[in-house]
């Protein structure tokens, strides 16, 4: 089990599928969170893709958000993810905080299906499988396009060596602009801003 570490949720336990997820490390989602303390302040919609245990999200709710959606392809893992949804909605409610939080079950590369009638979103949250991050990143970098709020942010995490400088520069000319990157070990995380301009 993995715990959230701060705010309305703080030492909720999560379920893990140890064979199928890799959640995001407690100190690497922390030093997220604490980047985001402006964004999460506001109420931001929030999209958790690839999201395993639910964790980035779950954090972001704790943290302050009220709406999240949760993408999710294995069947396995949407069972523990919708039951930690569920433990996150019950904490939030017995503080006050009224919730809307929804969980989706498909691919990542058919988000536009996914994702009809959703919401425009402040911050999304992607942790794509490291082996194919290139591939999910290149076809994202348009998509998020589509359903990401003028301004909002992308977060990405992927291995150090996972995306060329050719990927990072197409990913600029899909309008997305670079804020920063941290590296923790043979982990990096970039925070890209929706610049508003149509491609």
């Amino acid at each position: 089990m993995i715990r959230i570490e701060t705010g309305l949720c703080k030492g909720l336990k999560l379920q893990v599928a140890d064979d199928h997820t890799r959640p995001t490390l407690a100190k690497v989602r922390g030093a997220i969170m604490n980047s985001l303390q402006i964004q999460l302040a506001d109420d931001p919609v929030v999209l958790d893709l690839f999201a395993g245990t639910g964790v980035m999200g779950i954090e972001a709710v704790s943290r302050g958000a009220s709406q999240a959606v949760f993408v999710e392809s294995s069947k396995l893992v949407r069972k523990l993810l919708d039951a930690n949804i569920e433990l996150c909605r019950k904490r939030c409610e017995s503080n006050g905080h009224d919730v809307t939080l929804k969980s989706i079950s498909g691919d990542v590369k058919d988000l536009a299906k996914l994702l009809t009638g959703e919401l425009h979103f402040d911050l999304i949250f992607s942790d794509p499988p490291y082996a194919d991050t290139a591939l999910y990143v290149e076809r994202l970098s348009s998509e998020l396009k589509k359903i990401s709020q003028p301004n909002g942010i992308w977060v990405l995490e992927h291995e150090r060596r996972g995306l060329s400088a050719e990927i990072l520069q197409q990913v600029e000319a899909k309008g997305w602009t670079a804020m920063k990157a941290k590296t923790f070990g043979d982990v990096v995380v970039q925070f890209w801003r929706n610049n508003g301009e149509t491609q």
